[in-house]
């Protein structure tokens, strides 16, 4: 996580100026980006509780029109079938933090550091599937950071969240310099 907390940091001012819709679709867009791997790890396990509530939730988020729109009794509903598993694949986990902050938030009231939150827990989905879950062992947090650099998932991922805040609030400021 060295390595995305050092190119995610520049976006925070650019999440505080942007209002509710906005830090809305940076969230959405960036558990979008991730969806696609998160489901293929996660498949394999389709009757797993977990992987139920995110489907469920996933229907949900996407099927909202405004951020207003999201249902506080829906959300608790999804909440509540949460059943939170030693077992579950990876990823599982930091899919969940996001889209339980997302719920629970509602969209109405994402603060600048919940979005960056979100962005983070999706990052960490691509970080565990693509990279720790391969690991043998532990490894220090300089290590891991390079092994991120050098993973092209990992890398993909930042781009696209850097790419999504600069398109989604208009300021060509936050994108930054890209990690090669």
């Amino acid at each position: 996580m060295l390595f995305w907390d050092k190119q995610l940091k520049s976006v925070i001012s650019t999440l505080e100026k942007m209002d509710q819709t906005q830090r809305f679709a940076v969230a959405m867009t960036s558990l979008g980006d991730v969806r696609s791997i998160f489901d293929h790890s996660v498949r394999p396990m389709a009757s797993h509780a977990a992987y139920r509530f995110f489907v469920a939730a996933f229907k949900l988020l996407s099927s909202v029109c405004t951020t207003s729109e999201i249902s506080r009794a829906a959300a608790q509903q999804h909440l509540d079938a949460a059943a939170w598993v030693e077992s579950a694949p990876p990823g599982v986990w930091d899919m969940g933090v996001a889209l339980l902050l997302l719920l629970k938030r509602g969209g109405s009231t994402l603060s600048a550091d919940d979005v960056l939150e979100i962005m983070s827990a999706a990052y960490q989905v691509i970080l565990h599937v693509d990279v720790i879950s391969k690991l043998a062992e532990e490894v220090a947090e300089s290590e891991l950071a390079l092994l991120e650099m050098g993973s092209k998932a990992c890398v993909a991922c930042i781009n696209g969240q850097l790419r999504h805040v600069t398109e989604i609030s208009g300021d060509q400021l936050a994108r930054g310099k890209e990690p090669s």
